[in-house]
């Protein structure tokens, strides 16, 4: 088991040594969905992980905006990895937060890895999508994304909704 540090009161979690690696799961994950990788991987890399705010259902759920979640991230890469810069491991939510962080802050990111999620505005993609295709997808985004925010309005109901 490795240590634990805190940043802007999230439990930051971290395994293994060498380069790091930040993993950020999507909703309605936890950093727990990330513990096969970091098993394999934290022999070679040091493995972070932590809780996205309102998605740990420890803590009350509470409204956080892009700028505030790409801060978030902010602090916790410039804590555990000071002075290089991190791969972003993705996943499904995490991925949308990962790429406005590296956006954001080119110079802390190393390398982008996107998992169940990938670049959605592609033109190639996009072309081979059939319209039933595209509506399809935009449903379940409309859906998953309505349930996010309506956690941040009426807290816990998002957690009956799906």
């Amino acid at each position: 088991m490795g240590s634990t540090m805190t940043v802007q009161d999230i439990d930051v979690l971290i395994d293994g040594e060498g380069p790091t690696v930040v993993l950020l799961h999507g909703w309605p994950d936890s950093p727990a969905l990330w513990d096969g990788v970091v098993g394999a991987l934290q022999d070679s890399y040091r493995c972070v992980r932590f809780a996205l705010p309102g998605y740990d259902l420890r803590r009350p759920p509470r409204p956080v905006s892009v700028d505030q979640m790409c801060d978030l991230i902010g602090s916790v890469v410039d804590a555990v990895s000071p002075d290089a810069p991190v791969t972003l491991v993705l996943h499904d939510w995490g991925c949308f937060f990962g790429y406005e962080f590296a956006a954001r802050r080119v110079e802390r990111v190393t390398r982008v890895v996107a998992t169940d999620i990938g670049d959605t505005n592609s033109g190639a993609y996009l072309r081979s999508l059939k319209t039933k295709e595209k509506f399809m997808i935009a449903g379940y985004q409309l859906w998953l994304a309505t349930a996010w925010k309506i956690g941040s309005w009426a807290p816990g109901l998002a957690n009956r909704m799906t």
